[in-house]
């Protein structure tokens, strides 16, 4: 209980942070996505936010080729990620960005000190890639991520208008935190297939 108390008074405070800048975001920010290798979470994510008419790009602290399986699951939702490049961040994508939305644990620690115009929110997602099992249990887990990612990034871009993106970010981990409590032994990759906060 010490742990999910914690947790819930650290988002409250980053995200207290966040929002004392003088910037107020809006839909037509610029949303740079990353994730580790620019593979399968941080693709999803671009996906649905220019879904929702949100101009996005993503890319990742490297660059490790497109998901074959990634681009299967999004296709079942009528998203063609198939033409996209695995993309290694650089200095003019950050200079481009509005927000710099990281989806990993490890994008989230080697993100550079950004400028003073441009946010960073940190929502982590358990990485599909590293999924073991039978092909249907491993696409079962790229489906689930697939899903949280898609909610998460529909209601993002509501809260783009007003200004609110780190409501985002707290519950994310909130969701996560209830999540905690639930685990199974089950994990993969270092995470668990649960969904714990795996930052």
């Amino acid at each position: 209980m010490a742990l999910i108390k914690n947790l819930k008074n650290n988002a409250k405070i980053e995200g207290s942070n966040k929002m004392n800048t003088k910037k107020k975001v809006d839909r037509k920010a610029r949303v740079l996505v990353l994730c580790t290798g620019n593979s399968c979470r941080s693709q999803m994510a671009e996906a649905y936010l220019k879904r929702f008419g949100i101009n996005a790009q993503s890319a990742g602290i490297e660059a490790h080729g497109l998901n074959r399986r990634a681009i299967l699951i999004m296709q079942e939702d009528r998203l063609d990620i198939s033409e996209n490049t695995s993309t290694r961040v650089n200095h003019s994508m950050f200079n481009w960005a509005d927000i710099v939305l990281t989806v990993c644990g490890d994008a989230d620690d080697n993100c550079p000190v950004l400028s003073a115009k441009t946010k960073k929110i940190h929502i982590p997602y358990r990485d599909p890639a590293q999924a073991t099992g039978t092909e249907k249990e491993i696409m079962d887990i790229f489906r689930r991520v697939r899903d949280e990612i898609g909610e998460d990034m529909k209601y993002f871009s509501t809260l783009l208008d007003s200004g609110d993106v780190v409501s985002l970010e707290i519950q994310s981990i909130q969701r996560n935190i209830s999540k905690h409590l639930l685990l199974s032994q089950t994990s993969y990759g270092g995470e668990v297939t649960s969904g714990a906060i795996n930052s």
